[in-house]
């Protein structure tokens, strides 16, 4: 929640698949979609991840229709993974001091500050040329690859997998994954005596949670697609509305039943659209 001119406002956060049913002209889903958003009791600002804007990037369509709907109402693009965590490790243990959002835009500032003309800025500057052209042509796979060996590595006790076993991969694979990113910060911790408490890391405890229940529980094989998904849903403990495909919102529904820090999500799905 973020607070402007003393009101207070909800992020919600929305995938490349709602984005493509809101952004088609004169839609009952679009309708729904401003009921959910406008809600008199606590308004709500749509929010997007970076790789969301990636993979709009790739349906020239769909990314001139994003633009010319988001142009005219509020829209806030949210950090990286990877710039989140580090806000983590830089804030820790007090990860509700963190502000997850990176662009915020609004038709009432001046043109150059445009969504359209902020964005035509950014991915003409040759850093981000790269990184676009690396996603495309070798992170993807590799972050697929990664899921890929985790799925190996976790065996359950018992026949079906259930929110025992999701807690204890998570438990499992934490300080793995956290060592991995930042080894000097855990290794001076633990040369202290000092415990490292896994609640201050919400983000690293989604996108382990999602992979969990995307490739455990589901009994499926990794897709590239996933790893978008993974990815876009990094950022759910920092917003509290998700509008989402029906198979992620069950994830989520999941971890709002089993996990306080998920407690004050409101999940939408493509079914309330209709």
């Amino acid at each position: 929640m973020i607070k402007e001119n003393g009101k207070e406002y909800k992020l919600c956060l929305l995938d490349t698949c709602i984005i493509s049913k809101i952004v088609a002209s004169n839609n009952s889903e679009r309708q729904k979609f401003f009921e959910i958003i406008l809600n008199s009791n606590a308004p709500s600002h749509p929010c997007v991840a970076i790789w969301t804007i990636f993979e709009l990037r790739s349906k020239q369509i769909l990314y001139e229709k994003f633009i010319e709907f988001f142009s005219v109402i509020p829209l806030f693009i949210l950090k990286t993974p990877d710039h989140v965590l580090q806000d983590e490790f830089e804030n820790y243990p007090f990860y509700k001091n963190i502000d997850p959002i990176l662009f915020a835009f609004s038709f009432l500032k001046p043109e150059k500050d445009s969504l359209k003309n902020v964005l035509t800025k950014l991915f003409s500057l040759p850093e981000i040329i790269q990184a676009e052209m690396d996603w495309k042509n070798k992170l993807k796979q590799d972050s697929l690859n990664s899921i890929l060996s985790l799925k190996s590595n976790f065996v359950s006790s018992n026949k079906h997998f259930n929110a025992s076993d999701a807690k204890k991969f998570y438990n499992d694979a934490f300080l793995q994954y956290i060592t991995s990113q930042n080894p000097q910060w855990v290794i001076s911790r633990m040369k202290k005596g000092e415990s490292i408490d896994c609640d201050a890391f919400p983000s690293v405890k989604s996108a382990l949670y999602t992979v969990f229940y995307r490739f455990y529980v589901a009994d499926r094989q990794p897709e590239i697609q996933d790893v978008f998904d993974i990815l876009i849903y990094n950022s759910v403990p920092y917003v509290d509305i998700v509008i989402s495909e029906n198979f992620q919102a069950d994830i989520l529904g999941k971890l709002k039943k089993s996990d306080k820090q998920f407690s004050h999500l409101e999940i939408f799905t493509v079914k309330d659209l209709s």
